[in-house]
Parts: C-alpha cells; structure tokens; sequence
C-alpha cells in the first residue's frame, strides 16, 4: 500500500501546513466554520475598527487642526509644532510593551475599554489648553494611554483568528486608519466652519468633537467586546468547541504556549527576525506619519487651495489606500504570501515620492499621492500580520508585536521634523527622506522572505539540528517558531496509493482475513497518531506494465496449485505460504474499499494509471507530505519524500522509513535520470532485471558508463557475454513513463479533497449488517474516528513513529554485521568452488 505525506507552502512566513486543510473539519459539532468566521467578523471587527477610527483621529487630527489658526492661537513659533506633534511618541513608545504584557492580566475588555475612556477624555481637553507647556502635556498623555490599543488590538485578534485570516482582520484595523485620514478631512471640513463659535476657533472644535465620541465608545467597549472565544457571548458551545479545534491545528499551540512566559518574552528580544521587522517597520512608520499628518500641508503646497479644499482633497488619496490594501490582504491570506506583496507595493510607494521629488506639476505630485497610498497600508499593514504568524507561543508573539510597533512608532517622533515649515511648499527633503526609508523597508522584508523561503526549503528537506535530534515530538512543539517542524502550514496529511496487487489490503499476521477489517483499523491507527489519510486508487495499468501483470497472474495460478498439494502432504507453514500467495484483488475489493472510506468521511482518488505517479504529482505540488509504498519504483516518480511499512500491522513491528529523494540523489552523486537509469537496470515494475546484475554490479555500471543506453551497449560488445539483456527490454519507454506519466496536475478538481464527518449509521449497515462485523467494535472505530478528525493534527510524523539516529556504537556493530555477512559469502562462494574442484579431480568412474 502506498501512501505519502503533505508539506506546506508559504513564501513569507515560516510555513505551518494546518491550515492548508481545515476544510476538513468545517462540520465539526455542526458547525460550519465559514459561517462561524462571518459572525466573528460581525461582532468583533466593527467594534474593533470603531476604536481605531477614534484612535488614530485623535492622535493625527493635529494636522487638520494646523489649518485652522492653531499655531497663533497657542503662540508656536519655530519647530515647536513638529515637537508637539513628535512629543506624543515619545510616552507612545514607552508604553506599548507593557501595555502589551498586561493585556491578558486585566483582560482585553477592561484594559481596552479603561485606555479607550482615558485618551477620549485627554483628546477633548485638548481644545482647551491655552498654551503650548498644556498641549505637550495633553500629547504627552494621550501617548501613553493609546499605546496599548494598536499592539492590544493586533495580538487579541490572534485569540480568534487563525494566520490565514489575520492580515485581512489587520488590515482592518488599516482600513480604519484611512477612513480617520478621510473622514478627519471630511470633519475637519464641516467643524471648520463653527471656527467663532463660542468664541472658540475651528480648530478648538476639531479636538472637542472628535474626542467626545470617544469616551462613549470606550463604556462601550467594556460591554460589547469579549476577553476570549470561551467568554464570547454571541458564540454557543459548539461554536466555542471550534474555536478550540481552529486554534490547536497551528503547531506549538501547546497549552504552556498560550500563558506569557518570560523566557518567551526574552526569546523575543533575543531573535534577529524580529529585530529585522522593527527595522522595517521604521521605515515603512515614517511614511504612515509624515503622510497622515502632513497630507494637508503637502497637497496645500501643490497648488492655490482653500483649506476646505485641501481637506477634500485629502479623502481620495485615503480612499485609494484602503480601496488597495483589503483585496492584497485578503490574497495573501489566501496564498499566504507577505513577503512579495511588501516588496512588490513598497516599490510603488517609493516611486510615488521619486514623483514628488521631481520638478513637475501639480497635478503630477497630486498623482504622486495616490501611488504613495497605494503602497502605504500594504507596507505598513501586512507585517503586523506576518511577524505575530510566525511566533505561535504567546509570550513571544505579545513582545514581538509589541517591539515591532514601538520601534516603528518612534518614526513619529522623526516624521514632524523631516517637513520644516520653511521648506514648504514641496518638502523635497522630507519626501526624500521617507523615500529612503520605504526603500530600506522594502529591501528588509525583501531579505525577510528571501530567508523565510530558504528555511521552509530546509525544513521540508528534514534537516534537524544536533540539538533537536533528541527531543521528543512534544518537547519539539514547545520550541515554537524555533521548532524544524514549524511552518507556514503542521498538518501532515497522507496519500495513500491502494494497488491492485492486493496484498496491503490483507492482515500479514492472519489477525483478520477480511480487506476491509485491514483497511478500516490501520485508518484508525493513523487517525489516531494524527494522520488525515487521503486514498488514491491505481487506474489502468499501462501497456508496458502488461508483461509484469502477467507473470504475477501465473504466480498465483503456481501458488494455487502450490497450495491445493500442501493442503494434501505439506505442513501449516507452507499451507500459510501459499496461502498468502494466493490473495488477490478484484474490482468488487476495490469497490467496497471505497464505498468503505466514503462512509467513514476519508476521501480517496482514482488516478488515470500509476497510483504512485499520482502521489508524486500531489507531493511535489505540497498538497501531500510524501508518498507511503512498500514500491521503492515511488522515487523514481520524483516523489521528494517516500515512506515505508506505514501501513504495516502494529504486531510486525516494523520502523517506518522516511526516505527523502534529494538525499538519495546527494548520497549516490547521481542527477535523476542516472538515478531512474540505476532503478530500471535494477528491474522494475515494467521491466525483468538482467541476470547476474545485483545492486552493486548495477552502481559500478552506471558510475562506469553514466547513462543506461552506454550501459547495454557495453553489455551487447562484451566480448566476455558476462551479462545478457532478456530480449524483450524496452528501457526507454520504461524511463519515458517514469519521467511523463499519465497523470491529473495538482490544480485539477479531480484533485481536491477535504475530510468529512464520518458516517456512523451508514458504517454499521455497510460493516455490520452487510458484512457481519461486530456491531460493538464498529461503533467504538467510527467514535474513534469521529473524535480524531475533530482534534488537531500532529505537526510531525515523529508522533507516529520516532526517529532515532544511530548512535557510533551501533554504527560500528552494523559495520560489523555487514563485515561478517560479506566475509560468509565470500567464504560460501570459495566453499562451493573447492568441492566443484574435487569433483572435477576425482577420478570418472568414481
């Protein structure tokens, strides 16, 4: 029986296959998970979205208020405006860590709802200060109460989200920040014109009005927003039961992983990714602030405006941001790729301010505002997602987010000073400046996914430290991102390949004498340890295989025969022998091994010939994790990973072999049309071995002649006739088939397949009633099964058979065994040679 596991694939994050195959067990306890995200994002994202709309208005509306008479009406002279601005980040940056490490110790609805309440009451007053000494205060203030809501809102919604729905969650929380850009251009507008009222001046208004709402949002929050899935209110128990399901497929969502920790919090600061991501996020942060807070001012120096005219102007460029940024999040959700969109849209910001920089006209530099927004959420947002994706253990996940938006937050500090009054009205230096630092940006993460890529491409290739080698599965899920086995997707699902010769369907052991008994336990085995098996049945066999075919058929009929005379004059063991010789499968086996796993929810697929050449096709294209067969002619389909004797009965206690391909061809120094070439001298499936022509005899002859085709012609000008080639030996057409089998791709429909609830009344009438199993022991499977493809999936095949590297004393006593086996040939060989030389010297009538 074949099989083969999946690998996953993101390019931009270190790749958890899980996710990848939720579908699954979207029915879990009735409940569809598609529907269960819907009522998550109706509850929770317009909560969430209110208070950053609220938020970042209250920290940016300085900018709309610089229009309206402010700076004389506080007496700001020189850069003391841009201190006011920058003055905000510095109590900002200070406080967003630990506002991030108290988050879970007061709860997200206390905590959110007390800071909300705070900078809603510190922003109102803010209209009030008659000085400049107050309003720094008031900005001093307002930073550290609003630092903890950006991190606090991107690590909470990691308590409901999986990493392939959070960047498009995230980047709400953007969208929410270009809603505030327009919408404070949109209020700005209308509140300007109150500028005399109660003898205040518009930009007075500005700061009351738009503080007020949100002290009510903040009673608001503490009400309406939940401290976790369990404590959810909109959400029933079968509802919080998935909730658990979705978050326990990510690997390392151990139970320690979800409670802070202070070695994970110093495993944060002591990483150089998550260094590398605050870098960039500087650079991507002082584009976000000096284009929030100076929009204004630039568009007001590109031409002869009104203020009310510059507000509006303002809303498109905001608009095209978010308009941008909500499908790109969703489609890296979706591919789950980060990495090339900040590349690709950090690249169009940084030629937005080149359009800014140069001597053009106004209409161009407006134009130039619209291509930095485009690039500007992308840049700024996806990250946010990426990093807190990468770190499944919460302690680090909270200081990480925490660090990557404080270090990306001083750039706020930075921003004010870079667009000097007196540089107006194009602020060619600040442009510059922020040109530069989007492209550092873009360079990192740029770097960021060039490595993560490279590290899936080590990990799928099995590589494992000296220091993990002697950790346990569990002990390895601990480690979290630092785990060989974490990715971007831990699922490891298998493809197993059920052959027409029959023998895997059958017990070796005699334990049962039914396929179906054979196939219904050794699904349960793997379920069990984790493993979603996927079925793929053998289609036609090709035309070449048709010799094969029938020398097996007249192997059975000579077993049959073998077996009637045992039954007469032979013993148990032989009458066993042939016995097994004997088992074969018929289309009615194979029909009922389907019908089989339909009832039990465990999908299958018919491939068009080979099964083998199917599983490789879905493993390469890292749907599967490898391909499980006892046929070593799997590798030569160019499947990267084989496995051996998963399928075997527990009695047979057989170790399951991971073979990797890449290695193979590393250890034999061969190409793979060398390796394909070796196989077939070897005698496959399509055709005879050559006589005489063992393993190593066939090494020495291809690393001699290097190809198959230099090889027979060697063998045929042999004057010697050592070896001869069976008349009928077409190798190229049996490399042809290895190379360009008849196979589905990947992507065709054929190909899908998800897992589904098993079907416990449809299993007993099938097994129970139609083929007279036990009832009792039918039932206790199918809540077997049904239990297991509920729960997550192991992240490593380790957890169904662990790998134990050999120790030196072991690898000198294989030596030694390998030794003593060659030297019994040799001695057997020169044995047989003496008595064939005493025969020939004995005398003829002797």
């Amino acid at each position: 029986m074949d099989s083969a596991p999946e690998k996953p694939g993101m390019d931009s994050a270190v790749r958890n296959p899980d996710d990848e195959f939720s579908s699954g067990d979207e029915q879990i306890s009735g409940v569809d998970e598609r529907k269960l995200v819907r009522k998550l994002d109706l509850y929770l994202i317009p909560l969430v979205m209110a208070l950053y709309v609220f938020s970042f208005l209250d920290r940016v509306n300085i900018g709309n208020a610089r229009l309206y008479s402010m700076e004389a009406d506080l007496g700001l002279v020189g850069t003391q405006y841009q201190t006011a601005v920058s003055i905000l980040f510095v109590t900002y940056l200070a406080f967003e860590v630990p506002s991030n490490l108290v988050l879970k110790k007061f709860t997200p609805s206390r905590w959110i709802a007390f800071i909300t309440v705070a900078w809603g009451i510190i922003a109102t007053l803010t209209g009030l200060v008659k000085n400049y000494g107050s309003l720094l205060a008031c900005r001093l203030l307002l930073g550290v109460v609003e630092a903890g809501l950006f991190p606090g809102l991107t690590v909470y919604l990691t308590f409901f989200y999986t990493k392939n729905e959070l960047a498009l969650r995230v980047g709400f929380l953007f969208v929410s920040a270009a809603i505030a850009g327009a919408l404070g251009g949109l209020l700005a507008y209308g509140i300007g014109h109150m500028d005399g009222l109660a003898g205040f001046h518009g930009w007075r208004w500005i700061m009351i009005i738009e503080g007020l709402p949100t002290v009510c949002l903040g009673v608001i929050s503490f009400f309406l927003l939940p401290n976790d899935a369990e404590s959810a209110y909109f959400l029933n128990e079968s509802e919080k039961k998935m909730m658990v399901v979705r978050h326990s497929r990510s690997y390392g969502m151990t139970t320690s992983a979800r409670e802070f920790s202070k070695d994970d919090m110093r495993k944060a600061f002591g990483d150089w990714r998550v260094w590398v991501f605050c870098v960039a996020q500087f650079g991507a942060d002082t584009m976000l602030y000096g284009f929030s807070t100076f929009l204004p001012t630039i568009i007001n120096g590109l031409g002869k405006w009104t203020t009310p005219q510059v507000q509006l102007l303002t809303i498109p460029c905001y608009f095209v941001g978010a308009l941008v940024y909500m499908p790109i999040s969703a489609l890296s959700d979706r591919l789950q790729m980060r990495g090339i969109m900040c590349v690709i849209f950090g690249s169009i910001s940084v030629i937005g301010y080149g359009v800014l920089i140069s001597p053009s006209s106004a209409g161009v530099h407006y134009f130039g505002c619209f291509l930095v927004a485009m690039g500007l959420y992308v840049v700024v947002g996806l990250p946010l997602a990426w990093l807190p994706s990468n770190s499944p253990r919460y302690g680090k996940r909270t200081t990480a987010t925490g660090m990557q938006l404080t270090v990306g937050n001083a750039s706020g500090i930075m921003a004010p000073f870079i667009f000097p009054t007196l540089e107006g009205p194009r602020y060619v230096k600040g442009n510059a400046v922020s040109l530069s630092m989007v492209g550092m940006a873009t360079a990192l993460y740029g770097f960021l996914w060039f490595w993560y890529a490279r590290e899936n491409r080590r990990r799928d290739a099995g590589e494992l430290l000296a220091k993990h080698r002697e950790l346990s599965h569990d002990e390895l899920a601990e480690l979290g991102d630092e785990s060989p086995h974490f990715r971007s997707m831990s699922i490891y699902s298998f493809l197993i390949a059920v052959r027409s010769n029959g023998e895997q369907l059958t017990n070796e052991n005699g334990e049962t004498t039914s396929h179906l008994m054979g196939m219904f336990y050794r699904t349960l085995r793997m379920v069990d340890n984790g493993i979603k098996p996927l079925y793929v049945f053998d289609g036609a066999p090709p035309k070449l295989k048709s010799g094969e075919l029938a020398k097996r058929f007249q192997r059975k009929q000579e077993a049959n025969e073998g077996l009637e005379e045992a039954k007469e004059t032979g013993t148990a063991e032989e009458i066993e022998k042939f016995s097994r010789r004997t088992v074969r499968v018929t289309r009615e086996h194979n029909a009922d091994c389907q019908r089989l796993l339909k009832v039990m929810g465990i999908p299958y697929i018919v491939a068009p010939t080979e099964a083998e050449a199917q599983c490789a096709v879905l493993a390469r294209a890292g749907k599967v994790y490898a391909a499980a067969s006892e046929d070593m002619d799997t590798l030569c389909f160019n499947t990267p990973i084989l496995l051996r004797h998963l399928t075997f009965s527990e009695q047979r206690k057989e170790p399951i072999q991971e073979i990797h391909l890449d290695k193979v061809l590393e250890g034999l120094n061969m190409e793979r049309k060398q390796f394909v070439d070796l196989c077939i001298l070897l005698g496959c499936d399509y055709l005879d071995p050559i006589p005489k022509v063992g393993p190593t005899t066939a090494l020495k002859l291809i690393r001699e002649h290097g190809t198959l085709e230099n090889v027979v012609e060697y063998i045929k000008n042999d004057d010697k006739s050592k070896y001869t080639i069976p008349d009928d030996w077409p190798f190229e057409d049996a490399r042809d088939l290895f190379f360009s089998p008849d196979v589905r791709q990947a992507d065709d429909p054929l190909c899908d397949f998800k897992w589904e609830k098993p079907d416990i009344d449809g299993l007993v009438k099938f097994l129970v009633h139609e083929k007279g199993f036990s009832e009792d022991r039918v039932r206790a499977g199918g809540a077997r099964l049904e239990k297991n493809l509920k729960s997550s999936q192991q992240s490593r095949i380790e957890g169904f058979f662990k790998l134990l590297p050999k120790t030196e004393e072991e690898k000198k006593a294989h030596k030694r065994k390998l030794d003593e086996q060659n030297e019994a040939k040799k001695k057997k060989v020169k044995d047989e040679k003496k008595e064939k030389a005493k025969a020939k010297a004995k005398p003829r009538g002797a």
